[in-house]
């Protein structure tokens, strides 16, 4: 019952407001994003992303919520600096864990998630899995 939403939108609509839910998997690159650069402004838009790379780098991709994790939140994290490193961002990223409001407007939720990287460890991040719930006005 399971929905791939690779380079796919499903609309949602619940009390006559509907959603827009679109979907990029881990292996799409920055070509396979033209089909949501022109994402209609009369609907709620989120952007399932796994790597939030694509999202910081290109102001075009405009989603009002879009949710990531392929940062695992660092997996090492101290006290008062963050994360020590994540994948595409290097040493002290900007974007590791947590909200974050882009150039763009957009609003950026990166997840911990349950994974690992390259090493089984965390340090200062625990796993998680997020409950997100997003109310009309």
């Amino acid at each position: 019952g399971v929905q791939v939403l690779s380079k796919k939108e499903i609309v949602f609509t619940k009390a006559n407001q509907s959603v827009s839910i679109y979907g990029l998997d881990y292996f799409n690159s920055k070509s396979s994003l033209d089909f949501i650069k022109n994402i209609s402004e009369d609907k709620y838009s989120i952007l399932l992303l796994h790597n939030s790379d694509l999202a910081i780098k290109d102001a075009g991709i405009k989603a009002d919520l879009i949710l990531s994790g392929d940062t695992h939140g660092g997996q090492i994290r101290l006290p008062f600096i963050g994360a020590l490193a994540v994948p595409g961002q290097s040493w002290l990223p900007k974007y590791s864990k947590g909200l974050y409001t882009l150039e763009n407007g957009s609003i950026l939720y990166i997840d911990s998630g349950l994974g690992n990287t390259l090493f089984p460890i965390r340090f200062l991040n625990p796993s998680q899995i997020s409950l997100i719930t997003i109310s009309g006005q």
